[in-house]
């Protein structure tokens, strides 16, 4: 009974650790729902805080009507020097000097082929054709334009340049890439942590885990031979505790060499120039790119760059196969609570319960203990039955989608004669689409149906994809390592097969009807408190699933097979059997 107690103490901080990430799950997507939108990508990729910064936006986005002539054109790529202004000891009136950006802008501007020689006033209708024409034809200014970061230099160097507001010097850890191997799309309105919590998950999940289960078995072989001493505090966990350490330091500290476009880290956010060169060759990189993958949120589908992104990338595809992964923005947050969880839950499991309280005291530390655990993992619930609630929102926005309709920071739907700037992203774009597709409506069909289709069957069904489940799981693997020091000899291989079916059978089918049953019954109730009491009844009934599980294996399964050997073997054949029958038939 003192185990049992264990377990559910166990099982209750697990709760609350899924609870603490879904309540900051909820609280940043409210917070993110009130901004005042994404930032104008054309010109300039994240405000800078710098006056030079706030110069080129004005002089690029906005081209101002500075009639230059001939001459002052001329100034413009050469500026006079002060002394050059001196004639006859007497000072004359300067032409206006120009600033580095408008300098900047001049070379970007006859580059793609426009004439200023009559001044930015009629240059800008004519910038506009021509540098939609040239994004159309999806090449680059310049080679040296089509650039990609290193995703392991992304996840190493991110969060500091982050934490210290230094995002744009992401650029200087990118490289020239004649291919790349993923396009990043996201939302701007997406706070970065979630998709920090995302790549992580993505690309260093599977290497934590093989060294994290390689190092809980050398473990295992060293304290066999009694290399390692016991771990009293721990109860002897020292596979968990390595398994545990290694995973973590390999999350975090695995470099990945995936070359991937990161907009703000491949776009130069401090040379006037080569940002407008960038953002110019954007159509040459998509076209470049192996896959898109799609960081999605709720405001993914209603942003323009977003939609303009997958036209440009669906183009490019023309013809071929094109790879689009999309990623939901609660996968890495799941994955990261659910293994952080089951790690504690199978240390507090190991720990000696006499440590804690007397045997008589068990019954009533389990009735304390089972229903704040149930309360805290409600929490949890609500916050994925709201995203299946977004899931369904997205639908019908996307069945209704109207390129117009999108929003642009430079104008608003409903103002797309009166733009605020002279050179207006929606109308570059607008172009750039009809150029790909023939004609606006064609892209808008295909999102309507196609995409609409493949990107709310992804979002459904890949929640969290099965080799994430096995990936959360990993701590079970670790404990019947740990168990292997436990139990007679006889008994070592059925205990690790029993442990390995629960990580690559029993969680992922728990998780599985898990995912299902919040989104049959994703509706919101009325009433907010009984909206919760029906998050509180899902979570009762996950944890008795994996209460049904223990009761099928001890009472049914070892009861008649009493051969430990054969009996484990059916049990993982029962599992993995009934696996492949979820997998198969169970779709949201």
């Amino acid at each position: 009974m003192r185990r049992v107690a264990m377990a559910a103490i166990s099982v209750s901080v697990g709760m609350a650790v899924l609870a603490l990430a879904g309540v900051a799950f909820h609280k940043s997507d409210v917070s993110s729902s009130v901004g005042t939108g994404q930032e104008s990508r054309l010109w300039s990729m994240q405000p800078s805080d710098d006056d030079t910064g706030r110069e080129f936006m004005d002089s690029v986005a906005g081209l101002p009507g500075i009639p230059y002539s001939s001459e002052q054109l001329q100034s413009l790529r050469h500026p006079p020097k002060a002394s050059s202004l001196q004639q006859n000891g007497s000072a004359t009136t300067p032409p206006p000097v120009p600033t580095i950006p408008e300098r900047a802008t001049v070379l970007v501007v006859e580059r793609i082929g426009v004439s200023l020689d009559r001044g930015f006033e009629t240059a800008a209708s004519e910038f506009e054709a021509k540098y939609a024409d040239f994004v159309s034809s999806m090449q680059a200014v310049r080679p040296e334009t089509v650039r990609g970061i290193r995703l392991g230099k992304v996840l190493h160097h991110g969060p500091w340049l982050w934490w210290h507001g230094r995002l744009k010097d992401m650029y200087r850890h990118s490289e020239v890439a004649s291919n790349i191997d993923m396009f990043v799309s996201h939302s701007w309105q997406t706070p970065a942590w979630k998709k920090y919590l995302n790549l992580l998950i993505l690309r260093n999940g599977l290497p934590a885990m093989v060294l994290g289960t390689l190092g809980a078995s050398v473990a295992n072989v060293l304290s066999q031979h009694l290399i390692l001493p016991p771990l009293e505090v721990l109860g002897g966990g020292w596979c968990l505790l390595s398994g545990c350490l290694i995973y973590y330091l390999t999350l975090l500290r695995w470099r990945p060499r995936t070359i991937l476009f990161w907009d703000s880290a491949c776009i130069n956010q401090h040379d006037p120039l080569l940002k407008a060169e960038g953002l110019a060759s954007l159509g040459a990189i998509l076209k470049q790119s192996k896959t898109l993958l799609v960081l999605w949120d709720q405001t993914f589908v209603s942003r323009l760059w977003c939609m303009f992104e997958m036209a440009a990338y669906l183009h490019g595809r023309a013809g071929s196969s094109a790879s689009v992964t999309v990623r939901s923005p609660l996968a890495g947050v799941l994955v990261l609570s659910v293994h952080a969880s089951l790690c504690m839950i199978t240390f507090l499991y190991f720990l000696p319960a006499d440590s804690f309280f007397e045997p008589s005291q068990t019954m009533v530390v389990i009735a304390c203990l089972a229903l704040p655990g149930i309360l805290s993992f409600s929490f949890v619930i609500s916050t994925v039955r709201a995203y299946w609630r977004d899931i369904d929102t997205m639908e019908q926005h996307m069945l209704s989608f109207a390129l117009d309709n999108s929003k642009c920071a430079c104008c608003s739907p409903e103002q797309t004669d009166d733009c605020n700037k002279r050179v207006c992203d929606r109308r570059i774009m607008k172009t750039c689409i009809e150029n790909w597709f023939g004609q606006v409506s064609s892209f808008e069909s295909r999102i309507r149906s196609e995409e609409r289709t493949a990107l709310a069957d992804k979002l459904r069904n890949h929640l969290i994809v099965y080799f994430e489940m096995v990936l959360a799981g990993s701590p079970l693997i670790w404990s019947g390592l740990e168990l292997l020091l436990r139990v007679p000899p006889d008994l070592q291989i059925p205990m690790l097969i029993k442990k390995t079916v629960e990580c690559l059978a029993v969680l992922p089918i728990i998780l599985k009807v898990f995912s299902l049953v919040t989104y049959k019954l994703r509706f919101r109730w009325c009433s907010r408190h009984l909206d919760f009491c029906l998050s509180v009844g899902i979570a009762a009934m996950g944890m008795s699933m994996w209460a049904m599980y223990l009761v099928i294996d001890f009472y049914v399964i070892y009861h008649f097979i009493v051969n430990p050997f054969a009996a484990s073997l059916t049990s993982a054949s029962v599992w993995l059997l009934l696996l492949l029958t979820v997998w198969t038939w169970i779709r949201e």
